[in-house]
């Protein structure tokens, strides 16, 4: 509703809302007519009201927005977490392996079967998976040889860590025809103790300095014996082991080794993480530590006088694997 403008009888100003019963420009008595009665107080307040409704109404509106921009802002930090959290559990399956394990024990199932089973002729071999994508444990050659445990009387804490390739035995009859190319007085030192050796034995080549070459550890029955004199091999013993080399230095690195002076095979991270998949008996333990092991195998292939022995590394060098089991 539009108010009637007041204009005062006496000075003819323009009455405000001020001038309720007198005149405030000139003070006189406002006649009955101009006055303000009590319902144009009611619709001052009504005007008022409506004022302070609005300026509510501007407050709630502004309200929504402050709690809009605070759930907007909240939103954005949860989806970041989220982001962040689902991102870690995808790394940590990738890093563990877990997705690989899932997709072995969900995926088709393979035959159990890991043995490669081969003759003297080496035939059956070519029947093989490739080696490359396949590791291993071990072969069944035919070798007409003793089978037994490895690592007998804890021999690798007798090898150097430095050594390059490394073999355990369980037949000393292969030591001449497998080692007799070392020197002609294997054949001799073999003949005096065959009948005090155990059939358990080990061969490693290891490179210390400018020496390099062959030991051989074998285990005696009775220390009483005499073992006999040689010229060109060398021949000294630690407890009931016998030591066998053409290099005097390579002796004394078996005597550091077992006195944990220097460290030995026994403390080799590849050897301690690959035994519990290693067959623990067999005819023949093969090992190689490092890469110049390649071009001992391949000497030794060359250099044995044995066929026999020759199958076995050939079979060893075409499996491409760093250790292997003779059954």
């Amino acid at each position: 509703m539009v108010m009637k403008k007041r204009i005062c009888p006496n000075c003819k100003s323009v009455l405000s809302m001020s001038s309720v019963y007198f005149c405030e420009g000139c003070g006189s008595i406002l006649p009955e007519d101009l006055r303000l009665n009590s319902l144009d107080h009611k619709n001052i307040r009504k005007i008022q009201s409506k004022n302070r409704d609005r300026e509510t109404l501007n407050l709630i509106k502004q309200g929504f927005s402050n709690f809009s921009s605070l759930i907007s802002v909240r939103s954005v930090v949860i989806g970041f977490v989220l982001g962040l959290m689902v991102s870690s559990v995808f790394v940590l399956i990738f890093r563990t392996g877990f997705l690989d394990y899932y997709l072995k024990i969900t995926g088709p199932k393979s035959s159990d079967a890991h043995v490669v089973t081969t003759d003297s002729s080496r035939t059956s071999l070519d029947d093989a998976q490739n080696p490359s994508t396949q590791q291993t444990d071990y072969i069944n050659l035919g070798l007409g040889i003793k089978s037994g445990s490895f690592d007998q009387h804890e021999v690798r804490g007798y090898v150097p860590y430095e050594a390059s390739f490394y073999m355990e035995l369980n037949d000393t009859s292969t030591l001449e025809p497998y080692f007799g190319f070392l020197d002609g007085e294997i054949f001799t030192l073999n003949e005096s103790i065959k009948d005090n050796v155990e059939p358990f034995y080990s061969a490693f080549y290891m490179t210390k300095g400018v020496r390099s070459g062959w030991v051989i550890l074998l285990f005696l029955k009775d220390l009483s014996v005499d073992v006999g004199n040689y010229n060109t091999i060398l021949v000294d013993n630690i407890d009931n082991i016998l030591i066998v080399s053409l290099e005097p230095s390579l002796i004394d690195e078996v005597k550091l080794a077992k006195s944990e002076v220097v460290k030995n095979l026994s403390m080799h991270p590849s050897l301690i993480s690959m035994k519990s998949q290693l067959p623990d008996s067999g005819q023949i333990f093969i090992f190689k530590f490092k890469k110049d092991g390649d071009g001992v195998v391949e000497e030794l292939e060359n250099d044995t006088l044995s066929e026999e022995f020759k199958m076995v590394l050939k079979n060893y060098i075409d499996l491409g694997t760093p250790y292997l089991v003779i059954k």
